[in-house]
């Protein structure tokens, strides 16, 4: 009994190690430039932390990217993947995946220190301030009455504008919660489920 069971365990043990094996080798196939067309979004959003592991599960792959704010800017003949969080009309681009990432209430800590920590939704729609691209991820987190509420005072079609305002104490702004590892400050008690989707 003991025995046998020992016997199928290693069994496993070996499959699994094969698999791993025949999984790096594969990944040693996997190499050369992929040209990539970043929404300006997506570059400030998603890339720092996601090309690291990308590179260490391909680490002769090479990625060639270009960004910008205008998803009219992609010239299909020019890249083979767009990230973006825009629709794209274009019948020659064709949707391969979509990825949620969830976000949080970000301010910095210096702002929090001078304006107070919200205790709830409706104490930051009253008494703080805030940043955001465009409208969208405001309204949809504050619904349409509270979103008239809200004092708005930046708005910037540039996420990189809209996350060094944050970072110099403009006001309060919604962004992935892997924003958190940046210095920023989550507001953890107020629950933001308005995700992005890219």
């Amino acid at each position: 009994g003991t025995a046998q069971k020992i016997v199928s365990k290693t069994a496993k043990i070996k499959e699994l190690l094969d698999e791993i094996y025949n999984i790096r080798h594969e990944n040693r196939e996997i190499k050369g430039d992929v040209r990539v067309f970043i929404a300006m979004g997506y570059a400030s959003y998603m890339i720092p932390q996601d090309l690291s592991a990308l590179f260490d599960l391909f680490p002769d792959l090479r990625i060639l990217s270009h960004s910008s704010l205008d998803t009219s800017d992609i010239n299909v003949r020019d890249i083979d993947v767009a990230l973006t969080y825009q629709e794209v009309n274009d019948y020659d681009i064709v949707k391969i995946a979509e990825k949620e990432v969830h976000c949080g209430f970000f301010a910095s800590s210096k702002y929090l220190s001078e304006h107070g920590y919200p205790e709830n939704i409706e104490d930051m729609i009253k008494n703080h301030r805030f940043v955001t691209k465009h409208g969208s991820l405001l309204k949809q987190a504050f619904g349409e009455e509270r979103f008239k509420q809200a004092r708005i005072n930046f708005i910037s079609n540039n996420p990189l504008a809209m996350i060094n305002a944050i970072e110099n104490n403009v006001g309060i702004g919604i962004m992935p919660l892997s924003f958190a590892l940046k210095g920023l400050v989550c507001l953890d008690n107020i629950i933001c489920n308005t995700p992005i989707r890219y």
